[in-house]
């Protein structure tokens, strides 16, 4: 009996599970930060629910919970709607009537006319013919004259009128079908002209003469069927933007019952796609030699978006997350490449650096003192620590300018100490030729030849001016003339 039981409440259970309603089917289709409401319309008698979320016509569930995704269909409920939702048929059934009660309001007192004047019997379309008609009848023959025929013979004319108005006007109704604006615009014309026709028909002159007995007509069931025209034709002029509604609705189902569909997978590519480009950006910046204030706090930030699109997606917001992460994947990327910027102007400077370095190690080669040398080997101490250690990316800039001016500065020791150099070389020279020289003689058989000391101190002076231009990276002897 326990097992009977709970047998028959599973089954309830799995029953009302499955009946779903429109507004589960909706939410089946929404997020948790999406607002949906129902709008119920009507198509031939069925009931359809379009599902607007946040402002938008997204989705359509018919009667049996179902979503119609048919295009041409979506588009014939819209426009079936719009028809009857308009009171198309109606309208258009009230046009007809309103013309056949307008011209039924001209009986019996126009066949009476008809008869008094003989028109039903005999033609009438010029003077001669109407008092032939006149004739017939013997109330009118009895009064003939030139102005009672005249009225008969205008009377007549416009009653042809009338009569071509109104048939042309039935014409035009009996071609409405519900769809064209056009065709009601059109009837709404052929109505007017029913009207101004049949008002001037009825100021003719032969009821100024109180012959025929007025007609009572019905003006107000004209005016109705033309204001009917008029409403459908506008209605019928919306017909396009109702397809277009249509069309839009169905656009937004495909994209949204697509997105439903794959959403779980867009999540984890975007996700693995974050996580691989932190993990990318997060190991090249650590392998650099530089640091910047920015990139630390933007890294730091970044190592909770796995997280937070994690929380995103398990309370469902999908959207949200894939979002998100399509925005950190731009962030990230934007990092990198602020990184490889930094580290191309790192390289540059490291290049510069072992230049420099290189040139001081040269430099330290042509000096002698020792107060130069101790120069030299502060210079190169002040570039190894830009080098050595990491710096601030903001400084790479500065770092490469002092560079720069380090090498003027190595250039000018080196100069100078040449300079001294070759200065105490001079002076030792010039105290030797004041107190030694040395005659050498050479055996020619006649001749002897002096050779001074001062030989030898421009021998010195040459060579010092060429180690000066090899530091300068000019020709100094050449400017100044001499050592030819």
């Amino acid at each position: 009996m326990r097992a009977y039981f709970l047998f028959i409440i599973t089954l309830l259970a799995f029953s009302a599970l499955a009946h779903s309603t429109p507004a589960q089917v909706a939410k089946s289709y929404t997020e948790p930060d999406e607002q949906f409401r129902l709008e119920k319309i009507t198509a031939d008698g069925n009931n359809y629910w379009i599902v607007v979320i946040d402002g938008s016509k997204e989705l359509l569930i018919d009667s049996s919970d179902n979503l119609v995704d048919d295009k041409g269909e979506i588009e014939r409920i819209f426009t079936t709607n719009l028809i009857e939702e308009s009171e198309v048929s109606v309208k258009t059934d009230a046009i007809r009537d309103g013309i056949d009660a307008f011209n039924a309001s001209q009986y019996p007192n126009r066949t009476d006319c008809e008869r008094i004047t003989g028109v039903d019997k005999k033609e009438c379309y010029d003077k001669e013919s109407c008092i032939k008609a006149c004739y017939a009848v013997p109330l009118c023959a009895m009064q003939i004259r030139d102005d009672l025929i005249d009225s008969i013979l205008e009377w007549n004319t416009l009653r042809a009128e009338v009569d071509s108005a109104i048939q042309n006007a039935k014409n035009k109704a009996d071609a409405l079908n519900g769809e064209d604006a056009d065709k009601y615009r059109d009837v709404k014309n052929a109505i007017q002209n029913m009207i101004d026709k049949m008002e001037e028909f009825e100021n003719a002159n032969l009821y100024s003469i109180a012959y025929c007995a007025p007609m009572e007509i019905d003006y107000d069931a004209a005016e109705d069927a033309a204001a009917n025209a008029d409403s459908v034709w506008m209605v019928l002029g919306s017909y396009d933007d109702v397809v277009a509604e249509a069309n839009e609705l169905h656009k937004n189902m495909n994209e949204r019952v697509e997105y439903f569909s794959n959403r779980a997978e867009m999540y984890q590519n975007v996700y693995s796609q974050v996580l691989n480009l932190y993990n990318e950006v997060s190991n090249e910046y650590e392998k650099q030699r530089f640091t910047e204030d920015e990139i630390d706090e933007m890294l730091s930030d970044a190592s909770n978006y796995t997280s937070i699109m994690k929380q995103l997606k398990s309370s469902g917001r999908y959207r949200e997350a894939i979002d998100a992460g399509n925005e950190y994947v731009q962030e990230l990327n934007a990092m990198k490449n602020r990184i490889k910027v930094y580290s191309v102007q790192y390289e540059v400077l490291k290049n510069k650096a072992d230049d420099a370095l290189e040139r001081i190690e040269k430099a330290k080669l042509k000096v002698k003192s020792r107060s130069s040398k101790h120069k030299l080997d502060g210079l190169k101490a002040e570039i190894n620590r830009m080098i050595n250690f990491k710096i601030d990316a903001k400084n790479i800039s500065s770092y490469s300018e002092r560079i720069d001016e380090i090498n003027d500065e190595v250039k000018t020791i080196v100069a100078n100490a040449v300079l001294e150099e070759e200065e105490e070389s001079q002076d030792a020279m010039e105290d030797a030729e004041q107190t030694v020289k040395e005659e050498v003689e050479v055996d020619s058989g006649e001749e002897k030849e002096e050779l001074k000391i001062s030989d030898v101190v421009l021998k010195s002076l040459c060579n010092a001016l060429h180690s000066i231009g090899e530091v300068l990276g000019v020709d100094v002897a050449g400017m100044l003339g001499v050592c030819g």
